[in-house]
């Protein structure tokens, strides 16, 4: 059985009630670092209009985004490296180490290893390698370690 349309239509009736975009499943403020939201204006957007491009986001996710999973240019924008810096003190990593970035990111060590330093608001990469998989590099050490993001 094609469920598509039962999803379809629960979403429109979803969505089409009055609510807030707290209501909502999914809001593009979540998702979003504080410099995201003030580049792009939505840190601006009245209460109404955020609303509406929640309940556009969620309609967009739930009926269209898969159409984009192949498009070249969304996987070169998904792929581009992100310049960043880790938040507050650094002492390395040890094999589960958390990062937290100060771009509102979250990434987690994905691959064992130890590495000791201690600095204070490191620059860092992440970028894409030749397996498709994340790796942070600390700059300032060229100092490369496996990661998945988390939030």
């Amino acid at each position: 059985m094609n469920y598509l349309p039962i999803i379809a239509c629960l979403t429109a009736l979803t969505l089409s009630t009055n609510s807030n975009s707290d209501d909502l499943p999914l809001n593009i403020k979540d998702y979003m670092s504080s410099e995201e939201a003030s580049s792009t204006g939505v840190s601006t957007l009245s209460e109404q209009q955020l609303t509406e491009l929640n309940r556009w986001l969620t309609r967009f996710v739930a009926l269209d985004a898969h159409l984009l999973r192949d498009n070249t240019k969304v996987t070169a924008v998904a792929s581009e490296s992100v310049h960043t810096s880790i938040k507050g003190k650094f002492t390395g990593w040890n094999g589960n180490t958390i990062f937290v970035l100060e771009n509102g990111q979250t990434w987690k060590q994905r691959l064992p290893g130890k590495w000791r330093t201690n600095k204070q608001n490191p620059q860092v990469v992440l970028a894409l390698n030749a397996l498709n998989l994340w790796e942070l590099t600390v700059v300032e050490n060229n100092k490369k370690i496996g990661v998945k993001r988390v939030k």
